[in-house]
């Protein structure tokens, strides 16, 4: 398994290697690099594709001690750099989309561009976090009760997706310790609002119409951030519409990945909040 030792941890990725231009895959809380798989196949064949486990997740080594979204932006630089890649277009859903921000503004001269799916600028909901770290708690003392895995796809994807048992089987084998640590960094995460002004590389959003996790106004909310953001809503997706509704999350990264930087699309060079359409 290819894995590297970076910042004291050991991460495992896959690469598909070569000479194209990289997309470097940042994924969401509870899940791992593979959620990228169908992704990773759509363009590996114009586009060095390279998914990663965060520290915590997968099959990287456990967080021994806690650790914030900032230090898995500075594992996501490391893993760049050894594998020496000088500029990168980072795909990030959820807590990815967080990696991806930081990313942005610790190491902003390896970044090309992001695209961010389940994304917001703020804290969680204060609202929804309460019960978020109720279940948290109860998962680790007790397991993972089937009405609980239920409630986790229903929040994470969606809970008839017909991929959603093999993660459920995943998150069953979490640890009390693991899940705690990697749940305190989402929970206690700082605000970036404010913060994103300086961002200049274009930013496509993608935001599902279902999301329960990311609402449509806190999202709304990350494109006024972005000097260079797009906007594109999918109505009946949920938080990880890579999932359930590939074909449009495929061809709206295809047109915006296609004209980045080119002249003739200078919705792609300039700061703009339009509607990307969706050939």
């Amino acid at each position: 398994m290819p894995s590297l030792t970076l910042q004291g941890q050991s991460l495992y990725y896959e690469d598909t290697q070569g000479n194209a231009p990289v997309l470097v895959f940042a994924h969401s809380f509870l899940m791992d690099g593979s959620m990228f798989h169908g992704l990773a196949q759509r363009f590996r064949s114009q586009w060095r594709c390279i998914s990663w486990d965060a520290r915590g997740h997968g099959r990287s080594s456990a967080a021994p001690e806690p650790f914030t979204y900032d230090d898995v932006a500075d594992d996501l630089a490391a893993l760049l750099t050894k594998l020496g890649i000088n500029k990168a277009v980072v795909v990030g859903v959820s807590q990815g989309s967080q990696v991806a921000l930081r990313f942005a503004l610790r190491h902003r001269q390896l970044l090309r561009a992001m695209v961010l799916m389940g994304a917001q600028a703020s804290t969680e909901d204060p609202q929804k976090l309460p019960g978020q770290a109720s279940l948290i708690d109860e998962w680790a003392r007790a397991g993972l009760s089937e009405p609980m895995a239920r409630g986790m796809a229903h929040r994470l994807v969606d809970a008839g997706w017909h991929g959603i048992a093999e993660w459920q089987a995943k998150w069953r084998a979490w640890t009390p310790a693991q899940l705690r640590r990697c749940f305190s960094a989402l929970a206690l995460r700082d605000d970036l609002s404010g913060r994103l002004g300086d961002v200049q590389p274009p930013a496509l959003l993608i935001h599902g119409g279902r999301d329960v996790c990311v609402s449509t106004a806190r999202a709304r909310a990350l494109v006024q951030e972005l000097p260079h953001a797009h906007w594109l809503q999918i109505p009946g997706a949920g938080h990880a519409p890579l999932l359930t509704h590939p074909a449009e999350v495929e061809a709206a990264m295809s047109r915006f990945l296609a004209h980045l930087g080119d002249p003739l699309y200078p919705e792609f060079s300039e700061p703009s909040s339009a509607q990307l359409a969706v050939a």
